[in-house]
């Protein structure tokens, strides 16, 4: 039996949650607005910072409310299952 190394675990973890934050991100932004996805292991768990595209015509106060609704949801979400 061959075991995994670590980095390869961690490359495969980070590979499941980048999937489930574009799939998340999808639903709540649209499509294809997700970049700059940047994932780290900390002493406490996970931080992810992403940045996303939304239309131009979108009111400034509605853009905060849809980048706030994904990170409760992204919060919500058991992404390192």
């Amino acid at each position: 039996m061959k075991y995994k190394s670590a980095a390869d675990l961690f490359n495969e973890a980070r590979a499941r949650i980048t999937s489930k934050v574009q799939e998340i991100s999808r639903r709540v932004v649209g499509d294809e607005s997700v970049h700059d996805l940047m994932l780290s292991q900390t002493n406490t768990g996970i931080y992810l910072s992403c940045h996303c595209f939304l239309a131009s015509e979108i009111p400034l106060a509605k853009a905060h409310a849809i980048t706030e609704r994904r990170r409760e949801i992204l919060r919500e979400a058991e992404l390192d299952q």
